[in-house]
């Protein structure tokens, strides 16, 4: 057994399982990697980056990470919060003004012209922790996801942030700020928070505070022709529950979006992504270098939800399962539904890729795949239930 406390017996476990989603055709490619004690304890590429090419999955793969670049951009606010350009109770039209006048739905349902005054300003907290009642295109159907879905694209929205921001302004909040956890353009407001605070594009803002300094020299909001033959191919499953194309390799993340989506624009790679979040279970250095403090990462990675926060506005869109959220991350308690310690944080994305780091067991682990919004949710928990069982001190 290496310094890691990991079992090489125990982790084959985690390979064979992760080949079988690739061999019975759940997955045309899946990268695991486990790291643990400062030293990568498994690394296991299985299947294919591009199917048709019969090009294989290999460690260097870049991937849409979707979501999973919710947690940068959240760490991004915190570096303008400790340089003092921020602070968490700021109103959030002090640096969005285009949403200083929203009127919020008198029922999560209701047209968008059944509205009421907001009893207080949605602040940059309340977008840091998805409460500030700001919606998106993704959940249960109402007028109000509708008109999102004509704005809220994505990493393919088609509008500039100034412009993206504005039509936010212009369309109701889903609930009173401060009273319950909703998923929706939070943090895409926050990317364009970070810009106009940082006083530069957040491409610009990320790559000096946070990609540079921790060496992810494969994070972006896009891949450059250079690197394009290791982006890997998107696939989804058609109406039979087979693998089809979603996007090819050559697709929307080969030039500048004209809005770069801090909720969810991001490519990485397995070991850039590895270094944010060492980063992070290192309270805010990783090797020489300090990103943030350790007091900003705690405030970070705990809960900020209560009871009431948690559960979902719309029963049947349930991301938390249960788990808390802090600003960006969410944050697991001592009961969960896989293996893990209390306070274990992370975040996943719509391409199926995820990630957690687990301060008591000083781990950290990530399953990479490009399959859009799996409905079978399986692949995620096995990994980290596969990871854990491997300890063995």
């Amino acid at each position: 057994m290496s310094a890691s406390g990991l079992s090489k017996q125990r982790l084959a476990r985690l390979d064979a399982a992760m080949q079988r989603f690739v061999d019975e055709g759940n997955f045309a490619g899946v990268l695991s990697l486990v790291w643990r004690r400062g030293e990568v304890a498994h690394v296991h590429p299985a299947g294919w980056r591009d199917l048709a090419g019969r090009v294989p999955m290999q460690r260097d793969t870049i991937f849409r990470i979707a979501s999973m670049t919710k947690p940068v951009v959240s760490a991004a606010v915190l570096v303008l919060v400790e340089e003092g350009r921020l602070r968490l109770a700021d109103p959030v039209a002090r640096w969005l003004p285009e949403v200083a006048d929203a009127r919020v739905l008198r029922a999560p349902h209701a047209t968008l012209d059944d509205t009421v005054p907001a009893v207080r300003a949605p602040t940059l907290h309340d977008l840091l922790t998805h409460t500030g009642g700001f919606s998106g295109r993704i959940g249960a159907e109402t007028p109000l996801t509708r008109a999102m879905r004509e704005i809220d694209q994505g990493p393919w929205t088609p509008h500039e942030p100034d412009e993206f921001v504005r039509r936010i302004g212009a369309l109701p909040l889903v609930a009173q700020p401060g009273t319950a956890w909703h998923y929706g353009v939070s943090t895409d407001l926050l990317g364009v928070v970070v810009a106009r605070a940082g006083g530069r594009s957040l491409p610009a803002f990320l790559q000096e505070r946070i990609f540079q300094p921790l060496g992810m020299a494969d994070t972006a909001f896009f891949v450059p022709p250079g690197k394009q033959q290791r982006l890997s191919a998107a696939y989804a499953r058609d109406a039979e529950g087979r693998l089809a194309l979603h996007e090819p390799r050559a697709g929307h993340w080969s030039a500048p979006p004209v809005f770069p989506a801090g909720g969810s624009g991001l490519v990485s790679t397995a070991d850039d992504y590895l270094a944010f979040a060492r980063m992070l279970l290192g309270g805010g250095r990783l090797g020489r270098e300090r990103v943030l403090s350790r007091p900003a990462v705690a405030l970070m990675t705990a809960n900020h939800l209560s009871a009431g926060q948690i559960r979902p506005l719309f029963p049947a869109v349930d991301f938390l399962h249960g788990r808390g959220f802090g600003l960006g991350v969410s944050v697991s308690f001592a009961a969960d539904t896989v293996l893990g310690s209390a306070g274990k944080f992370g975040w996943p994305g719509a391409y199926t890729t995820g990630w957690f780091a687990d301060p008591h067991e000083d781990l950290i682990g990530l399953v990479m795949t490009q399959l859009w919004l799996d409905a079978r949710l399986e692949i995620r928990p096995t990994f980290e239930n596969l990871a854990y069982q491997a300890i063995d001190d």
